[in-house]
């Protein structure tokens, strides 16, 4: 016979038993009872104030679970945008870099091996 603890309901025969250790597992498995399920013995009519109470449980444990879905899907999309964001900012850094770089090594006088006409002139230091 199964142990039993504030968690855990069955019917008499210890057949069709719901366990569950916290809310969401609870909720999982109320969308899994139907309103004229048989439990504690014989079979149990529900009123129809318990049949909607439950209706209303399973509304609430879909929508629960879209907004869980929708809200996987925008973090996934926060991460694609994390990396395309990253990816960006290393381009954005080798282009600067190698357009400082390019406009640098273009100088006329890194490469003019001539005297400057100042120090031509210039009769100081001589």
């Amino acid at each position: 016979m199964p142990e039993l603890n504030r968690n855990t309901y069955c019917n008499i025969n210890h057949e069709n038993c719901i366990h569950w250790s916290n809310g969401k597992d609870m909720m999982a498995n109320v969308a899994n009872v139907e309103p004229n399920h048989q439990m504690f013995g014989s079979s149990l009519q529900l009123s129809s104030d318990v049949q909607k109470a439950i209706e209303s449980i399973l509304n609430i444990a879909d929508h629960i679970r879209k907004d869980d879905d929708e809200n996987n899907v925008i973090e996934d999309w926060k991460y694609v945008a994390m990396v395309l964001d990253r990816l960006f900012l290393w381009i954005f850094t080798l282009a600067c870099l190698c357009g400082t770089c390019g406009i640098i090594f273009q100088a006329p006088s890194l490469y003019d091996q001539r005297t400057p006409i100042d120090q031509q002139l210039s009769q100081i230091g001589r």
